[in-house]
């Protein structure tokens, strides 16, 4: 990897050949040492949650004030652990940097860096060197708890950062981040731009942890680290379903829809419109709704006409897993009875809040600006069974007569055949 170093760095930080090698178990033990100087134990580890504010992940972050502490103030979040020296030989691996080598971290930002511009944001700095050509490597590390209704998987925390003298890599839960994109170095000076780099993977439930990997060239290392002002969680997924209560329907029946959202993230779903316009041929009489998860359907619950509802909020699952807040909506339909019979399709539409909310993949992805989902049945014409009257017999016939006749003599006999037997 090549290494690329600040051009607004004093001389005395450049790189020096003639600095002898020192064994690397030297700095470690070193480092542990240097925790017992009077230096503050790392505060209890933060909670995140999507409500969270993104400034919690700065460096120099005063949470108590939502600004920035001042020059010498103990970081609170943030710690250093060496890695070893000089940075001409491999560093030493994260997992194998023992717990006693994290040390905290002092607010620092005299020369040859420049005041941070963040308000909120400071650098910070391991010092306790004697800012010698010292080349080293070194790990910055950002432990939180992760709060068990969050989805990993919703995380997105956006950070700019600034290094002295070069970041060659960041970790989330011991895993390279280079493997989605490279790792860009932004100097530290801020006639160079800060890099921006957001961590959408690898999160996990419970404890978790940011590291940036740095090397440094001498005289003393710093970290300015600024979490964008932007949600702690991607937007949260709000996903649509319909369906129709039968695939045919008579012209003149009745039949119902459901429509169904759910919200399917970590955060609060909010659907600004949701609207379903039946097509020519299907009449909507009436509609209700049902909640589940967490979710209160709108007042009043139930209504007649077309669906046309505003505002409509979905909570988040209460943990991690499970499902988010849901509406149900019965919609009670019927088909006209001269309605021409074929396919005839409905669809529903869901508007969500663009700052907070996104369609599902499902129901159209995260660019869509309206959720959809369909249902489709097929209108029939009854079917009326023929009438049938029976054939009358002609009764003049002559074949009738003779049939006629020939009953008339049989019922005879039996009257004569009666009376002889008295």
């Amino acid at each position: 990897m090549k290494f690329i170093t600040s051009t607004n760095m004093p001389r005395t930080k450049g790189f020096s050949a003639t600095v002898a090698p020192a064994a690397t178990g030297l700095f470690i033990a070193l480092a542990g040492l240097l925790s017992s100087f009077g230096a503050q134990a790392q505060a209890a580890l933060p909670t995140v949650s999507c409500n969270s504010p993104s400034a919690a992940f700065s460096t120099g972050h005063n949470a108590a004030t939502g600004g920035a502490l001042p020059q010498n103030a103990v970081e609170p979040s943030w710690q250093f652990a060496f890695a070893g020296r000089p940075v001409t030989n491999p560093a030493v691996a994260l997992s194998a940097i023992p717990p006693a080598a994290w040390t905290p971290l002092t607010v620092y930002w005299t020369a040859p860096w420049s005041e941070s511009p963040y308000a909120n944001a400071n650098w910070v700095s391991p010092l306790g060197f004697d800012r010698a050509n010292s080349q080293r490597w070194g790990y910055y590390r950002y432990q939180f708890n992760l709060d068990p209704a969050v989805d990993p998987a919703d995380l997105a925390v956006q950070l700019s950062y600034l290094v002295d003298d070069s970041a060659t890599e960041i970790y989330v839960n011991g895993v390279a981040q280079s493997a989605y994109a490279p790792i860009v170095n932004p100097g530290s000076a801020f006639s160079t731009p800060p890099v921006s780099r957001t961590l959408t993977q690898d999160w996990k439930p419970g404890l978790n942890e940011i590291v940036f990997q740095v090397l440094d060239y001498g005289w003393v290392t710093g970290l300015l680290v600024q979490a964008e002002p932007t949600a702690v969680c991607k937007p949260t997924s709000v996903d649509i379903t319909k369906n129709a209560s039968a695939s045919q329907v008579n012209a003149g029946g009745t039949f119902s829809y459901d429509i169904v959202l759910t919200n399917q993230g970590s955060q609060q779903a909010t659907v600004s419109q949701l609207t379903d316009t039946p097509p020519a041929g299907i009449t909507l009489n009436a509609w209700a709704c049902t909640a589940a998860n967490g979710a209160s359907c709108p007042v009043p619950s139930s209504g007649t006409g077309a669906l046309n509802l505003a505002n409509l909020a979905l909570p988040p699952a209460a943990a991690a897993g499970d499902p988010g807040g849901q509406l149900r909506f019965t919609l009670q339909a019927s088909v006209e009875a001269n309605a021409t019979p074929g396919l005839l399709t409905n669809t529903a539409q869901a508007t969500p809040d663009a700052t907070t909310t996104q369609c599902s993949a499902t129901s159209g992805g995260a660019s869509a600006t309206q959720c959809t989902a369909s249902a489709s049945i097929e209108v029939i014409k009854p079917v009326t069974p023929p009438v049938t009257t029976p054939t009358p017999v002609p009764a003049d016939a002559p074949w009738a007569l003779l049939v006629l006749s020939g009953l008339l003599v049989g019922l005879s006999a039996r009257q004569v055949k009666s009376r002889d037997s008295v």
